[in-house]
């Protein structure tokens, strides 16, 4: 009898292999998820200082052209200085 009891004991402690698949899967499923955060994270602070980075360029493209912006000379000029636009 104390075998078949073992026997009870040992099958309710070891849980069924497909919880234990499951609960590996779910492990891996996080790991990855939070493998996937850190890169879009990198991949979001790329972005924001490439957008800073081509701002500083148009910026200075548009001073080298000699271009004049209009939103920018209309500032200059709301000080009530000069002829009006």
């Amino acid at each position: 009898m104390v075998p078949s009891r073992l026997a009870d004991r040992h099958r309710s402690a070891t849980p069924p292999k497909d919880s234990t698949q499951a609960d590996n899967e779910t492990a891996r499923l996080r790991r990855e998820n939070s493998d996937l955060r850190k890169v879009v994270r990198i991949y979001a602070e790329a972005i924001r200082q490439l957008t800073v980075d081509k701002a500083a360029l148009e910026d200075e493209l548009q001073a080298l052209s000699g271009v004049t912006s209009l939103t920018e000379r209309r500032r200059g000029h709301d000080g009530g200085v000069g002829p009006p636009l």
